[in-house]
């Protein structure tokens, strides 16, 4: 993976998660204790920042734009 990319989809992945746990609530939903701070070293950091440089691939950048 770019430089470039990894940085992207990293930024991605955690506005993705903090999005996420803060809304999870409003549609009656309870978050797991251990994954509620995103932590790009744990195999569900990885994981998520693996789908959004997919994403980020797919869209040649331009989701960005």
């Amino acid at each position: 993976m770019k430089n470039m990319e990894m940085i992207m989809a990293e930024a991605l992945a955690r506005k993705f998660h903090d999005t996420y746990e803060r809304l999870a609530p409003k549609f009656g939903y309870k978050t797991r204790k251990d994954t509620r701070t995103f932590d790009p070293h744990s195999p569900n950091g990885k994981l998520m920042i693996a789908v959004c440089a997919e994403i980020i691939r797919e869209r040649d950048g331009s989701f960005f734009l």
